[in-house]
């Protein structure tokens, strides 16, 4: 869009200067400058081309990046064809133009505003690993070539002209340089250290010139120095004459040496062909195999780069604990753990880093193994391995997600989680043959990149959802399944899909989930997924039950069933929540059978706990105390050895023991036992949770048996206000627990 505001009169960023300068003199109060329609913030700074301002777009309602380039110098007529191609270029590793204009005389470009800094910043924020640079650039590299395939040279590319957000690099200033003055050498502008021979001789920008220069500011990034140094143009140019000087960070890697001599060949020609080609050298897949390796994420980039100095041409598989690292190093492990202590207490988050620590183990063994079965003993076809390492990289971005989420816990309750999360983690060894077999093809190469990206996010979601932060997993999920809508690779729509259904559960409501995980369930069956079709079907089976719907339940489990044995697993889970949904309805002997069928194949301690718990709640109402009491605490027992005796979860198991200690006629035991669940939960949840309330109703009716009348009705009282805050006061829960305060504390007539 071409936004003539006014005629030329004075320069446009000294008049925007002025402004602010007199606004802040004089106090006063009217609108800020503007350039076109954008409301200019803040100057973040001026190089050779123009000024950058943050501004504001009150159409839009959004803050952006508005360079005004220097004036007198820019043809608007040769600059804005471009910015409009620019504009439509869509890649998440480029800055989006959003739009190019004339103001005052002087052409501006209006973008995407990134919060970050600079790649230079970056670099010099603190000391970065090779793998991480090699990460950065090669994301970078690909904005390059996104740009390249529109027909689009860059002309001054440099730490300078990439900026750093939280999900990688974007690349700006496509073609500003050369539409504004020259930079010491006719050539169209541009920055000579950076600069190919070519360039420097008065070509023009090109492709390959770009390409040198991403390898100038690799081999920057990586060693502090450029490859070519000069006082002067001339000098710089008489050093091309000689072979780059790289440092030590790439002389280590011969594969790395190799891909950044080609890219500084003194000869255009002598290049890759791409900077596409050359960013595949710089990283190249795991095995060397499948274009479906070609990695864009900010998360797998590392991935791959890190593969590039773990992995040494005679030990082919021996990379894999340096790929794991890359996620989970022992730094990060020591992290987690402060974290963790900050809010528990030292030790109580032992256990689920020791299972963290076991995961990434098995992740290096299975790496391994599919790594030795096609390049050592070659008894796997290129196919199969690259499928199940796709498999694994897609494990590796769950680990790194998961990992991120415990870095940040900030409350007891969410440090509590961190162990169900870690649970939650897929095992690597469903990587194997036979879940691999027919499976998903590759994404396309245009969509590898979105893709990737996506699937972070979908693991960070649900990273979020299981340390109960469900606003942002829900925003999370409603931007990536809007946006996976738009793909043609079905796999991460069902992925999408169902993320936004599970979580649409916390707050949507039941009907909306059950509509989303429904159309979650028909994507996974396209895009044959077995084993996400068994999680899809499950999690529906799951919603339905909570929905408080028994009959449909016994409908949908046969659908569930036949998913989860598609997919090799047992119906154990199938069985629990049929059992869950069977007792809820108050039948209670076909409520135990399918239990007591869960149990039978239930191998994990935390749902043989969950299991045991619902069997001993049917066991109460049949009026059978001592076998709840024994199942509530063989529960207890199985969760202190998972989780820890101290751990924030064994609350809720302690209120069921206390519970049936209340049933056995254990008054006495049972204050004591729903005193102590009282505290563990308290501090965990807070005391206004509502799961209080239940610990609160227990332990009045213990302390109404022991005498204590009015210490029991202040409890009952006190589970009351909870329960019309957090449930609202017409819940049949809280209407339930009123009646039971007016009637039991009745005063006498």
């Amino acid at each position: 869009m071409l936004a003539d505001a006014r005629p030329p009169t004075d320069d446009a960023v000294g008049a925007v200067l002025r402004a602010k300068v007199l606004r802040g003199l004089l106090g006063d109060r009217s609108a800020p400058p503007k350039i076109g329609r954008f409301a200019v913030l803040e100057r973040l700074g001026a190089g050779a081309s123009g000024a950058v301002f943050t501004a504001y777009d009150d159409v839009l309602d959004r803050r952006v990046a508005l360079k005004v380039l220097r004036g007198g110098q820019t043809d608007p007529d040769a600059l804005l064809p471009e910015a409009r191609a620019l504009a439509q270029l869509r890649h998440p590793n480029v800055v989006t133009v959003h739009e190019a204009g004339v103001f005052e005389g002087q052409v501006f470009v209006a973008m995407e505003f990134v919060a970050g800094g600079t790649l230079r910043a970056w670099l010099e924020a603190q000391p970065r690993t090779p793998a991480e640079v090699v990460a950065m650039l090669s994301a970078a590299g690909r904005g390059l070539a996104s740009a390249h395939a529109a027909g689009i040279a860059h002309g001054d590319f440099k730490p300078d002209n990439v900026l750093v957000a939280e999900d990688g690099p974007r690349v700006a200033d496509f073609g500003l340089s050369r539409a504004t003055t020259s930079e010491a050498t006719d050539s169209g502008g541009g920055s000579p250290a950076y600069m190919a021979p070519e360039r420097l001789d008065g070509g023009a920008p090109t492709e390959a010139a770009d390409q040198f220069a991403l390898a100038v500011t690799l081999v920057e990034a990586l060693g502090g120095v450029r490859p070519f140094s000069g006082e002067s143009v001339t000098m710089l140019r008489l050093a091309m004459l000689e072979p780059a000087k790289l440092p030590d960070t790439v002389t280590e890697n011969p594969r790395l040496v190799a891909a950044v001599r080609r890219a500084l060949a003194p000869e255009p020609q002598a290049r890759f062909p791409s900077v596409e080609a050359f960013v595949e050298a710089l990283v190249p897949p795991p095995g060397g195999r499948g274009r479906g390796w070609a990695v864009a994420g900010a998360a797998m980039a590392v991935v791959a780069a890190a593969w590039l100095w773990a992995t040494p041409a005679d030990e082919p598989c021996e990379g894999g604990a340096a790929v794991v690292a890359s996620a989970y190093a022992p730094q990060t492990a020591e992290q987690i753990r402060g974290a963790l202590e900050a809010q528990l207490g030292s030790g109580v988050g032992e256990p689920a880093l020791q299972r963290l620590d076991a995961y990434a183990d098995a992740w290096a063994e299975t790496h391994r193994e599919v790594c030795v079965a096609t390049k050592v003993d070659g008894v796997q076809s290129d196919s199969l391995f690259d499928r199940r390492m796709q498999c694994l990289m897609h494990r590796h971005v769950e680990l790194n997600a998961v990992a991120q989420a415990l870095l940040g816990v900030s409350s007891p309750d969410e440090a509590g989680r961190a162990s169900g999360l870690v649970d939650a983690l897929l095992d690597p060894q469903d990587c194997d043959a036979a879940h691999s077999v027919g499976g998903p093809a590759s994404p396309s190469p245009d969509e590898v990149a979105v893709v990737t990206r996506l699937r972070g996010e979908v693991a960070t979601a649900w990273a979020d959802y299981r340390l109960a932060r469900y606003s942002a997993a829900l925003q999370r999920a409603k931007d990536s399944d809007a946006e996976a809508r738009d793909l043609s690779y079905v796999p991460v729509q069902a992925e999408t899909a169902f993320l936004l259904g599970t979580t649409q559960g916390r707050s949507a409501g039941f009907a909306e989930s059950e509509a989303t995980l429904r159309r979650a369930r028909v994507l996974a069956a396209q895009a044959q997924t077995p084993t996400l079709a068994a999680d899809i079907s499950t999690q529906l089976l799951r919603t339905v039950m909570f929905a408080g719907q028994p009959a449909r339940v016994a409908d949908l489990s046969v659908h569930a069933r036949a998913d989860v044995l598609e997919a090799g697993r047992s119906t154990a889970e199938i069985d629990g929540i049929i059992g869950e949904s069977q007792l809820g309805a108050g039948d209670l002997d076909a409520a135990r059978m399918s239990i007591e069928h869960a149990l039978e194949q239930e191998t994990r301690a935390p749902q043989r706990a969950l299991l045991l718990v619902n069997r001993a709640s049917a066991a109460l109402k049949q009026g059978l105390p001592s076998d709840a009491l024994s199942d509530y605490r063989a529960a207890y027992d199985l969760a202190a050895a998972h989780y820890g005796a101290d751990h924030p979860r064994m609350g809720f198991f302690l209120h069921r023991v206390g519970r049936g200690l209340l049933a056995m006629g254990d008054a006495s035991g049972a204050a004591q036992t729903l005193e102590r669940a009282r505290a563990a939960r308290e501090a965990a949840l807070g005391p206004g949770d509502r799961a209080i309330a239940s610990v609160l109703v227990d332990l009045s009716e213990a302390r109404r048996a022991l005498g204590e009348t009015e210490v029991a009705r202040a409890l009952l009282a006190r589970g009351l206000e909870i329960r019309r805050k957090t449930l609202g006061p017409t819940h049949p829960r809280t209407v339930e627990l009123d009646q039971r305060l007016k009637t039991t504390f009745a005063p006498d007539p």
